[in-house]
């Protein structure tokens, strides 16, 4: 994988449209390269910020040409509008930089990212029965020391770990099975991620949140500066358990 292929399929990647083999390829691409990997953050940012909308006004001279068009039938032919340097300045740093400003992340956001990760079972880079092979296997490809979930969880084997991101955050993702059901497990940064709304579970003074989308159920802690959450069609108070238990 070079640059220039990266960059030709990031926005299928991005969408989640590549074949397995291919996903893993870009992504050990952008976690090798700095420049693709800035270019996936501002992508992501600028999705963002078209989900959560933008209340930027479109500039009175394109409002009106676009009303004139409209009014024609659409004979018209486009002509370009001209704007201010400062303004068109000002759109292109509202574009770029709006997921940066924007609100913080609610939990469905986060909830969001993390079913996709689980629903699309990418393979995993390293498959190894033993939790600590996979912890060690993360140093040096991750900013953050990663600590699985307890081999002491009762019906939980280890599958095996791969990276990967939620939001904009990089991600140390690990995949188990629990009463013959896939749980995936991802361990990321805080950072400035605040996380808002779900239901709020609390077990042994700690508070766990809980969400859903798409038939599988997410729960999700926050643990000094890092979140630890887990994914499955489990039921939300089973993924709750195993995170309480297994941290």
């Amino acid at each position: 994988m070079n640059c220039a292929t990266s960059r030709k399929f990031i926005d299928a990647y991005m969408d989640g449209e590549l074949e397995p083999g291919m996903m893993l390829e870009m992504e050990g691409h952008m976690a090798a390269c700095a420049d693709c990997s800035a270019l996936h953050l501002l992508k992501r940012r600028m999705q963002r910020a078209l989900r959560e909308g933008c209340a930027m006004e479109a500039p009175a001279a394109l409002r009106q040409s676009v009303r004139a068009i409209a009014a024609s039938g659409g004979r018209r032919r486009w002509t370009m509008v001209a704007l201010p340097a400062a303004a068109a300045a000002a759109v292109l740093v509202g574009v770029l930089f709006v997921g940066s400003l924007a609100p913080s992340d609610t939990v469905d956001a986060v909830v969001e990212d993390m079913v996709a990760r689980h629903a699309r079972a990418l393979p995993m880079e390293i498959a190894d029965a033993r939790e600590d092979a996979a912890a060690s296997w993360f140093q040096g490809k991750i900013d953050f020391p990663v600590r699985p979930l307890s081999p002491g969880l009762k019906n939980a084997s280890f599958e095996g770990a791969r990276v990967s991101n939620v939001r904009d955050q990089q991600a140390a993702q690990m995949t188990y099975l629990v009463d013959g059901r896939r749980v995936t497990f991802l361990v990321f940064p805080a950072a400035d991620l605040t996380i808002r709304g779900g239901d709020v579970r609390t077990v042994n003074g700690r508070e766990y949140l809980t969400g859903r989308r798409n038939g599988y159920n997410v729960a999700l802690t926050r643990e000094g500066d890092m979140i630890y959450a887990v994914s499955s069609d489990l039921s939300a108070n089973r993924l709750v358990s195993l995170l309480a238990r297994g941290r």
